[in-house]
């Protein structure tokens, strides 16, 4: 059985492509140089240091995904996964702000936004806004499968009814985003700080 034309054709993922290449040189010098010699200070603060969430915009970092005209880097998956290794070889923390950013709430907005959504919301996610991402409830954790959450249409508000625990990055970063039924008259709600 021949292989189809598709499969034989893509680069293999071990081989990065030269723009691929210097992205996680230039994310690996950024690591070393800028992140390292804070580590011990955020540890002990148990906080990241502002100042390097806003070298991660200035560089890019936070909206790796997002096409070059709402203001990202128009990179790849890929390279949101080269991004994360390099950061998370210095300082997890950081790693997991920038993955959060660019995989569940900036990803999110590409694939099931409207337009206007995104023209309203992207730009911002990658210049200075850190979203935030909350898969809690008090009787589950974090664990999907035992989240209580039901959609259910409220005839006054249209919107999901649930207990659930607040993001501990969403009041302090300026975006946060509520969800709504299928059968819901009203758009989904993103409410940005200023």
């Amino acid at each position: 059985m021949t292989p189809s034309p598709e499969l034989t054709t893509a680069a293999p993922l071990t081989k990065l492509s030269e723009e691929e290449g210097l992205f996680r040189d230039t994310v690996r010098e950024f690591a070393a140089r800028d992140v390292k010699p804070r580590v011990a200070a955020m540890e002990q603060a148990s906080a990241l240091d502002p100042a390097l969430i806003a070298q991660c915009f200035e560089i890019g970092l936070m909206g790796i995904e997002i096409p070059g005209a709402l203001g990202g880097a128009a990179g790849s998956l890929l390279m949101t996964v080269l991004a994360v290794e390099e950061l998370s070889a210095v300082d997890a923390s950081l790693a997991i702000c920038v993955d959060v950013q660019n995989t569940l709430v900036n990803n999110l907005l590409l694939k099931w936004a409207s337009d206007e959504l995104q023209r309203r919301y992207l730009p911002r996610l990658a210049g200075d806004v850190v979203g935030a991402y909350a898969l809690s409830e008090p009787e589950s954790g974090s664990d999907a499968f035992g989240l209580q959450t039901k959609a259910t249409r409220d005839a006054t508000a249209g919107c999901s009814r649930a207990a659930s625990c607040g993001s501990p990055t969403g009041p302090k970063r300026g975006c946060s985003w509520y969800s709504r039924t299928p059968t819901s008259r009203r758009a989904t709600k993103g409410s940005p700080r200023s």
